[in-house]
C-alpha cells in the first residue's frame, strides 16, 4: 500500500494479507513504526497485487491501528484500506 497524497515520500508497505470481506475488498497492510506518522484516515491509497500484474487498484485508508504489533523485533501497525475499483475488475 503506497500513500499518494501530494508530496508523500513513503515507502511501500508490506502487505500482509487481502481479505474479501461481505460485499467489500480490503487490504490489511503493515506499516513500519518510522512511517507509520505520513499515514492518514482518508488518505489515498495505491494498491498493487502481485495476482494482478501490471493493475493499480486505488483506495482509501479507513482504518489505523493504535496499537503496535513487534514480530522479530520489527514495531509495525496494521492500516486498513478500502479497495474503491469495481470488484469485477477483480474477478
Amino acid at each position: 500500500m503506497t500513500p499518494t497524497t501530494a508530496g508523500s515520500s513513503v515507502s511501500s508497505a508490506t502487505s500482509s494479507s487481502i481479505l474479501s470481506l461481505a460485499s467489500k475488498n480490503q487490504v490489511v497492510a503493515n506499516v513500519a513504526e518510522s512511517n507509520i506518522a505520513q499515514i492518514r484516515l482518508g488518505q489515498n491509497a495505491s494498491l498493487q497485487a502481485d495476482a494482478y500484474t501490471g493493475k493499480t487498484f486505488t483506495g482509501k485508508v479507513t482504518q489505523i491501528s493504535p496499537q503496535s504489533i513487534v514480530q522479530q523485533n520489527v514495531t509495525n501497525f496494521e492500516v486498513k484500506a478500502s479497495i474503491l475499483d469495481d470488484a469485477k475488475k477483480m474477478l
